[in-house]
């Protein structure tokens, strides 16, 4: 996950120069990917159980 986050943010950076919107858009990513993993995580223990 770590290397597609590095990419998305490169690619963000090349197109957006505005650093308050990169922040943002890191935050954003980085919380849904979270709540994605905790949702995969609910998710698997919900089959297990």
């Amino acid at each position: 996950m770590g290397i597609l986050q590095e990419i998305a943010t490169k690619i963000v950076m090349s197109i957006y120069k505005d650093e308050i919107f990169i922040l943002l858009l890191i935050v954003i990513i980085f919380l849904a990917s979270k709540i994605g993993f905790i949702k995969i995580l609910l998710w698997l223990l919900n089959k297990i159980l």
